[in-house]
């Protein structure tokens, strides 16, 4: 049954009926979410329409989650327990259905908890959803291999040179995450067919994963002295093999 508290967005306030007009709206950001829209574009967009939460609030990225709710899952646990896997179970294990109406399908709900648990928009080190520059995070040294981003100038060494062994060890994980990230992408990447009648209307998050499926790094040449500027000679693309 359902339990106290506001009510979700999707259903009316019985918290069982679908309201079919959030319903939809929730369907179509599925949608943009698997053709590699970033939440933060999603919420931007829904703001700018005046379209309120279920509270009546602006829309933020912790609102559009990833939750069991939408496939009639009833959620329940701590917060320090990911959104897609806290739900009720009972004692074989399997997920207690709500009374609820569904919004999605388990398949399309499935797709869409990969998506946005796919390492390249989930590092704690770069954030790719709310990114303005198309090769943030892709770009990387020449010299070192390091993904380059906007900061001071420290004057510090970087940590591949004082922690050598710690470099090997962060190297298999960026293996890892790699091959994570090739089976994430084939399985729900971007379905379109024309890439280059569609990239003026693509948003910058759907032009990087495009851009990711074809190029390996972009690497910046270190400068030949303390004065030499930049050049389109110090830029060279990997290609994917």
């Amino acid at each position: 049954m359902p339990a106290g508290g506001h009510r979700a967005y999707g259903w009316l306030p019985d918290k069982r009926t679908k309201d079919e007009a959030e319903a939809a709206l929730l369907v179509a950001g599925v949608d943009d979410i698997l053709e590699g829209v970033g939440l933060h574009t999603i919420c931007r967009r829904w703001n700018n329409l005046g379209i309120p939460s279920a509270t009546g609030k602006v829309w933020q990225k912790a609102v559009l989650r990833n939750s069991p709710r939408m496939v009639g899952w009833r959620v329940y646990g701590p917060p320090s327990i990911p959104i897609e896997e806290r739900y009720a179970r009972d004692p074989e294990g399997r997920p207690v259905k709500g009374r609820q109406d569904l919004i999605l399908e388990l398949d399309t709900w499935m797709e869409v908890v990969a998506k946005l648990r796919d390492p390249s928009h989930t590092s704690k080190h770069v954030h790719t959803g709310g990114r303005k520059y198309l090769l943030s995070g892709i770009i990387c040294c020449g010299y070192c291999g390091r993904h380059l981003m906007g900061a001071y100038d420290r004057d510090e060494l970087a940590g591949a040179y004082v922690f050598p062994r710690v470099r090997e060890q962060e190297q298999v994980i960026l293996t890892l995450k790699a091959e994570q990230t090739e089976w994430l992408r084939a399985h729900c990447g971007p379905g379109m067919t024309n890439v280059a009648a569609s990239w003026p209307s693509l948003e910058v998050e759907q032009r990087r994963e495009i851009i990711g499926t074809v190029i390996e790094a972009v690497v910046l040449k270190a400068a030949d002295g303390p004065k030499n500027r930049f050049g389109p000679g110090r830029v060279e693309v990997v290609w994917r093999a």
